[in-house]
């Protein structure tokens, strides 16, 4: 039998609000001669260059078994990811999910090469992985160790391998991170030492705890009347420059947050000069990070080495016990866990449930110790 033919189809869909939205489908004939499709995306999220990539793909894979070209069973390492993000992952999978995937198969191929079979792939390959990241932190090879077992167990539900080689791969314990707290002058000292871009980005996160992806996707029509709104956008274009598709972590991270004034002066400040749709990313760095995604070379920060300059700010202040960028949400969280009632802190912070705000954020203040104190040196509660 020969090597099925595959077609691009472009295909129209009626979404909720009454648009109509395009896919890109695949469409190939398998062994029984019957019709199969295969959404691989929404073009106005998936460029035409990418969805032909992907036709290629799925092309040599169906030749690869001709007596069930239907199910792609020989599949090179190289090509796993782009399958697995195409055909056996979930199809609303987030963001930050898919750069784990990507980067933990980058970890596999460098441990055992490109040409290497995804049906080859044995457990002594899983463990050379994982030697592979000897020097690696304990938590970079637990979660790669943790998203590999879980791709390869998904192609193994499909068929397409025997076994799961890292189902018995020894994990490094959990790492659990205390939440750091700033205080209020070492957040002022940051923002003192900062230029006005830097300024703006720590004052925004410690003021209202958006995650860093959420201020990096951040646009100037996200915010107004004293309010950020956190919210999904479709790949596009604006005033020429590239909107990249992204979506926040969860559904409960879309929403709005009140903006406090001198968070909204220093923003201010940056629109006045910024020649971007975005309100952190200049044009040049737009068209940048275009340029390698065109190229198959995905950017993790759409700011070139943010945590490094994050951390250079924090030595700046003269803080030498450094925390990550995250923890200035940890720290607006504590702050305001004792203001506002929890429902609420939650819903502000995008939390999908109440207990994560209560497991991490509550009480975490040093003011809230000495309240405890002062409770319990009243006479009342002495018989």
């Amino acid at each position: 039998m020969n090597t099925p033919q595959v077609y691009l189809i472009k295909t129209p869909r009626k979404a909720k609000d009454g648009t109509t939205v395009h896919f890109w489908r695949l469409r190939w004939k398998d062994s029984d001669g019957g019709q199969r499709t295969e959404r691989i995306g929404r073009c106005d999220e998936m460029s035409k260059r990418s969805a032909t990539k992907l036709l290629r793909q799925k092309a040599i894979f169906l030749g690869a078994n001709p007596e069930k070209a239907d199910r792609p069973d020989k599949i090179k390492l190289s090509d796993f990811a782009a399958y697995h993000e195409a055909s056996l992952g979930r199809p609303d999978a987030a963001e930050a999910t898919l750069i784990e995937q990507r980067t933990a198969t980058g970890h596999a191929l460098k441990a055992l090469g490109p040409n290497k079979a995804l049906a080859d792939v044995k457990r002594e390959d899983a463990a050379k992985i994982r030697a592979h990241l000897v020097d690696r932190s304990p938590a970079t090879i637990r979660k790669t160790i943790v998203t590999l077992r879980a791709m390869f167990g998904r192609a193994h539900e499909a068929g397409m391998i025997h076994a799961n080689p890292f189902q018995r791969i020894p994990l490094c314990a959990p790492v659990v991170r205390d939440r750091r707290q700033y205080s209020y002058e070492e957040t002022d000292a940051m923002i003192k030492v900062s230029d006005e871009l830097w300024a703006a980005i720590i004052s925004l996160a410690v003021t209202t705890g958006l995650r860093k992806s959420e201020i990096l996707h951040l646009r100037w029509s996200d915010i107004d009347d004293g309010w950020v709104h956190v919210r999904p956008r479709r790949a596009g274009q604006e005033a020429s420059l590239p909107i990249f598709a992204w979506k926040p972590k969860s559904e409960k991270g879309t929403r709005s947050v009140t903006l406090p004034p001198e968070t909204r002066d220093a923003l201010r400040v940056l629109e006045a000069k910024s020649d971007s749709p975005y309100c952190f990313v200049d044009a040049a760095r737009l068209r940048q990070v275009e340029k390698r995604l065109n190229e198959g070379k995905y950017t993790r920060d759409l700011i070139n080495n943010f945590n490094r300059r994050y951390n250079a700010i924090q030595t700046e202040a003269g803080i030498y016990d450094l925390g990550c960028f995250h923890d200035l949400r940890a720290t607006f969280g504590s702050r305001m866990a004792p203001e506002i009632p929890l429902h609420e802190l939650s819903k502000f912070m995008g939390h999908a449930k109440i207990e994560t705000t209560a497991k991490y954020y509550l009480n975490m203040l040093e003011e809230s110790a000495d309240r405890l104190r002062k409770a319990q040196s009243r006479k009342t509660l002495i018989a």
